[in-house]
């Protein structure tokens, strides 16, 4: 029964990639009040953060990554970056964002968490690893400047900043983007998202599952 259930949910995973590209529905727009809500209302964030953050940190916070996550879309949009509907790939970065780091105010500021970081291998609520904030060289570039750049890219996603918070949503946006390009399927679009490679991960169900629920409320 639970290997049916899986092939069942995997299979209309598959088949929503393909209307994940299709234009925007008419419905009304997404809005950083839409976002905020969603971010305070419909996801448990950090019990750590529960002992040393107040209400009005953790509101300030959302409203921070509500715009940071607004801007980043209108920023793809304005580089004719968004292949995804905008509400899928929103529902997506902040489903990533919530299952690895559950919006902690360590790995919000850089720091080291239980959620998050991968021992400092990984930044921002994305948990990017420094080779994936850049993967294109410029026009003329060397290698040893493309590292260079790689490096001080990574290390702008992190800080609790609009400037960082958007550059960690438009890195994350541009990966699950790569992924679902690369992949067939919600499932493992969501596992090549952390490995590169197109097999699901044990998270990779559930992850989906939260991206369509968010997306149908922002």
């Amino acid at each position: 029964m639970l290997k049916k259930h899986f092939l069942l949910i995997y299979v209309v995973c598959s088949l929503f990639v393909a209307s994940a590209f299709a234009g925007e529905s008419k419905t009304q727009p997404i809005t950083e009040e839409s976002i905020y809500k969603v971010l305070i209302e419909e996801l448990a964030w950090s019990h750590e953060d529960r002992k040393t953050e107040s209400l009005e940190q953790r509101e300030e916070r959302a409203r921070l990554m509500s715009k940071g996550l607004w801007t980043a879309l209108k920023q793809l949009q304005a580089t004719k970056e968004l292949k995804l509907r905008a509400r899928l790939l929103l529902g997506a970065t902040v489903s990533i964002w919530w299952f690895e780091t559950r919006f902690g105010r360590a790995v919000h500021a850089g720091e080291l968490s239980r959620y998050g970081s991968d021992d400092g291998k990984a930044k921002c609520f994305g948990q990017l690893h420094e080779r994936t904030a850049v993967t294109k060289r410029e026009p003329g570039e060397t290698m040893e400047e493309f590292r260079a750049r790689q490096t001080a890219e990574w290390n702008a996603l992190t800080g609790i900043t609009l400037e960082a918070t958007t550059k960690c949503a438009i890195a994350t946006m541009r990966r699950f983007q790569g992924a679902v390009g690369t992949c067939t399927d919600w499932a493992t679009a969501f596992g090549a998202y952390g490995t590169t490679k197109c097999e699901p991960l044990p998270t990779s169900i559930p992850r989906a599952e939260l991206m369509s629920r968010l997306a149908r409320q922002f």
